[in-house]
C-alpha cells in the first residue's frame, strides 16, 4: 500500500510538490506594500462608534436564537 514510499524519487517529488506553493505564497507577500488609504479613517471611526449598538443587536440575536 506504502510502496511509493520506498522509492525516494517519490518522496522528493512529493515533497517539492508540497512545498513549491507555500514557497510561492511567502514571496509573493513580500513584494505588496501596506498603503496608506485616507477614507480607512472615517471607516474606522464609523466602526467605533457604531460598535456599541451593533453588540447590543447581536446579544439580542443571539438570545433569540
Amino acid at each position: 500500500m506504502l510502496e511509493f514510499l520506498l522509492n525516494p524519487g517519490f518522496l522528493f517529488a512529493g515533497s517539492a510538490a508540497v512545498a513549491a506553493p507555500i514557497i510561492i505564497h511567502l514571496l509573493n507577500r513580500r513584494r505588496f506594500k501596506k498603503v496608506d488609504w485616507a477614507a480607512m479613517d472615517f471607516l474606522l471611526e464609523a466602526q467605533r462608534l457604531n460598535r456599541r449598538r451593533v453588540k447590543l443587536e447581536e446579544m439580542i440575536l443571539l438570545l433569540l436564537r
